[in-house]
């Protein structure tokens, strides 16, 4: 749904899969041994929540075609 241009329910379900996608990631960090030796863990996770939020959001509204 379209509400000035922004796509409502889209992008906060983007965001949302953004964070769990995080998650998923850290715990699979966690049990290959990487977040140890991760220097900065959380400008990690936050950069990957991000990055797959918006990965979402370009697939699910058509910005970003495979």
């Amino acid at each position: 749904m379209s509400l000035y241009g922004s796509f409502f329910p889209v992008w906060l379900i983007a965001a949302l899969l953004g964070v769990i996608c995080s998650v998923i990631l850290r715990l699979l960090f966690i049990r290959v041994g990487l977040h140890e030796h991760l220097p900065m863990s959380p400008l990690t996770y936050l950069s990957a929540a991000i990055f797959s939020g918006i990965m979402i959001w370009a697939l699910w509204t058509g910005a970003l075609t495979i």
